[in-house]
């Protein structure tokens, strides 16, 4: 073999382990987080993909987070670039404390899961986010097609509270204290990062 062949051959080892020891110095970074300390995924959790995928995203999130906007976008890309490969969970955590419209939103967005619309909801109560306020919803449902009668009803039903009362509790008992706060895989994140920082991490655990 000649020096060229050598040195290019010493060039792609070299390679290969700047990319392994970079992947484990973005995953050490975050909490490794196992068993009972992990978000548990529920039937009433609204979900892209399925939960037996490779790679799964679970975010408590707060509608009128703005930081949570941003990751919206940054899970929309990452679901179309990892199509079949990755599910994205949503868990509510809105921080009503704060957020005057959190909580509404939040159920605004579970009642227009009992239409199969969740998702819907989801997207267009983040691209209004400064605009929230209770005469929104409905007019929302209704440009979505939804049953607004139906929808009216969810909305003032105590079982609804108890849906989102459910997911902010869990998340408690988890640590979680603000949002944006999400798990890739067992791994925590509690802040906002770049979209090549998510891509980089996702690409490690493919």
């Amino acid at each position: 073999m000649d020096k060229k062949k050598l040195g290019l051959n010493a060039l792609i080892v070299l390679a290969v382990l700047i990319v392994i020891l970079f992947a484990y110095s973005v995953l050490s970074f975050f909490n490794d987080k196992t068993g009972s300390s992990f978000p548990k995924i529920k039937s009433e959790n609204p979900i892209i993909g399925k939960k037996s995928n490779e790679v799964v995203i679970i975010q408590y999130g707060d509608f009128q987070c703005p930081y949570c906007r941003e990751l919206a976008d940054i899970f929309r890309n990452l679901n179309d670039e990892y199509e079949g490969e990755i599910a994205i969970v949503w868990k509510d955590f809105p921080l009503h404390q704060i957020h005057d419209q959190s909580l509404n939103a939040a159920k605004a967005a579970r009642c227009a899961q009992k239409q199969d619309k969740f998702w819907q909801m989801h997207d267009l109560l983040f691209q209004n986010q400064k605009k929230l306020t209770d005469d929104l919803y409905v007019p929302l449902a209704s440009g979505l097609d939804l049953d607004t009668d139906e929808f009216i009803q969810c909305v003032n039903n105590n079982e609804t509270l108890a849906l989102i009362q459910k997911d902010i509790e869990e998340g408690t008992s988890l640590g979680v204290q603000g949002t944006p706060h999400f798990f890739v895989n067992n791994y925590e994140i509690t802040e906002l990062i770049e979209e090549e920082e998510l891509k980089d991490i996702i690409d490690s655990l493919l």
